[in-house]
């Protein structure tokens, strides 16, 4: 299913579980109304619900509209697992904060990075929620009364909390040993807590609760040995740079003079062939002006003959 028309669940005043898991449902076309007339709804199963061509944070954004206009305040149970969600912001909690009777909120394998709680008036019957297999690699630091951690304890002394964070990739660094030791202490049921393990450096794969919290460490940079790297690799850039422009320079002075020297030795030959051809032209009209002149050579011949046959006819 792609698409629920406005109407469709008006007719149901008295529906208390509704199922719309399995299917490709684009959130946007969803009218804000659809779910205003069943009141007494208490699970409502989304899993694997939305479309996945299009980005989770439209997703959360039109369904934050969806379910304002919702009164879910007898909703006990909401599974939106398996959506690809990566936003669980300001904006949800407050969203969340108006299903007063939520029990059990199921947000695994989404791609959420943390969340935000309102423990003093949202969701004070939770009694399980389902974290696993997100993208959380760290917590807020406990003295924020907004971040998950400090926001569960609350939410624990109103109601026997559960909590599930098997699988996602922790950094076991040292803003995690905040988290250790809240596991250590906290009054929160922590499903599979011995399974939690480091994704990456040199604990990787081992279980937080058995690491020393002394092994959870930050490394610092020293920042004049910082400052010295800078300094030397901005001495040497410069250093590239110039010697960068001088070969540039030196082969454009060089392509200027083969450019030069081509043009005079293209202009030398351009003359002599002039020459040549001149002189072609000359030997030629000579030849032609010879031949010009032995008709007239003929006839010179030919008079002088005839008068040298002269004196002969008159002696004769």
């Amino acid at each position: 299913m792609k698409k629920i028309n406005g109407y469709a669940l008006h007719c149901m005043p008295n529906l208390e579980e509704l199922s719309l898991a399995n299917n490709q449902w684009v959130v946007s076309t969803v009218h804000t109304r659809t779910f205003t007339n069943i009141p007494n709804l208490k699970k409502l199963n989304l899993s694997t619900a939305f479309h996945d061509e299009i980005d989770s944070i439209v997703h959360i954004k039109h369904l934050r509209l969806v379910f304002l206009e919702s009164p879910f305040t007898k909703l006990e149970v909401l599974a939106l697992d398996n959506n690809k969600l990566s936003v669980y912001d300001a904006d949800t909690a407050n969203t969340m904060c108006t299903f007063t009777s939520l029990k059990r909120l199921n947000l695994a394998h989404n791609i959420l990075p943390r969340l935000t709680f309102y423990h003093k008036r949202c969701m004070p019957h939770l009694e399980y929620l389902d974290l696993s297999y997100n993208s959380i690699s760290t917590f807020e630091s406990y003295s924020n009364p907004n971040g998950l951690l400090f926001s569960l304890d609350q939410i624990q002394k109103a109601s026997n909390v559960s909590v599930k964070f098997f699988g996602n990739q922790f950094d076991c660094d040292c803003q995690l040993r905040e988290f250790q030791d809240w596991l250590n202490r906290t009054e929160v049921h922590v499903l599979q807590k011995d399974k939690l393990t480091c994704h990456d450096g040199v604990l990787f794969e081992k279980s937080i609760m058995s690491v020393p919290s002394t092994e959870f460490e930050c490394f610092s940079v020293d920042i004049s040995i910082s400052e010295d790297k800078s300094s030397n690799s901005s001495s040497y850039n410069t250093a590239v740079c110039v010697l960068v422009t001088m070969v540039v320079l030196l082969a454009i002075f060089l392509s200027i003079i083969a450019y030069i020297l081509h043009v005079v030795s293209s202009f030398k030959r351009q003359s002599m062939t002039k020459k040549h051809l001149l002189s072609n032209y000359s030997s030629e009209k000579m030849k032609m002006q010879d031949m010009e002149m032995l008709p007239c050579l003929q006839i010179i011949s030919k008079f002088l003959l005839d008068m040298y046959d002269l004196p002969f006819f008159f002696v004769c």
